[in-house]
């Protein structure tokens, strides 16, 4: 097995020095052999390990995760079950801030909508921008719908149907 020096690593996998230090700090490379002038002499699977990484990052895993995946193999155990674990969930949290966006999203297009219909010269000196109403309030669990709610509430009183909307959803 061919040894390595830091420096052959870095270029062979367009990871930086400082960074390949940083890893076998943290654990997701593996420490080298040091020559007898203190040079780290990496084996050419230190090259395979930097590419997992970088692909693992890729896909969203964090070094935390990656380190858990490598000491499974370094302990002799074939983490796949644990790598597919971690991907499910990292699926799944992706959805749920694609769900999130998406209803922010629907939240900036009625404004956009309700902006739309709004005359400049409607705007209160007291307001900053008539466009945005004022009682758009977030909420912790979903400022999307928050943004929503009040953009509909606010429609329906320029409307006349009152300070609250029958359709309002909470």
């Amino acid at each position: 097995m061919r040894k390595m020096r830091i420096g052959e690593i870095s270029q062979a996998t367009q990871v930086s020095v400082k960074t390949l230090r940083y890893y076998e700090t943290i654990g997701v490379l593996n420490a080298p052999l040091r020559t007898l002038e203190g040079y780290r002499d990496y084996s050419s699977d230190a090259i395979d390990q930097v590419r997992f990484v970088k692909a693992s990052q890729s896909v969203g895993l964090s070094l935390k995760e990656i380190k858990e995946i490598m000491a499974y193999r370094g302990a002799g155990i074939v983490p796949c079950q644990h790598v597919l674990a971690l991907l499910q969930q990292r699926a799944a949290e992706y959805q749920e801030k694609i769900d999130e966006l998406m209803l922010a999203r629907a939240a900036l297009d009625q404004l956009i909508d309700r902006a739309q219909n709004l005359n400049a010269k409607d705007c209160l000196p007291g307001n900053v921008c008539h466009l945005i109403p004022p009682h758009v309030r977030s909420t912790a669990t979903n400022p999307a719908s928050a943004i929503a709610r009040s953009t509909h509430e606010a429609s329906s009183r320029a409307l006349g149907h009152g300070s609250r909307s029958a359709h309002t959803h909470r």
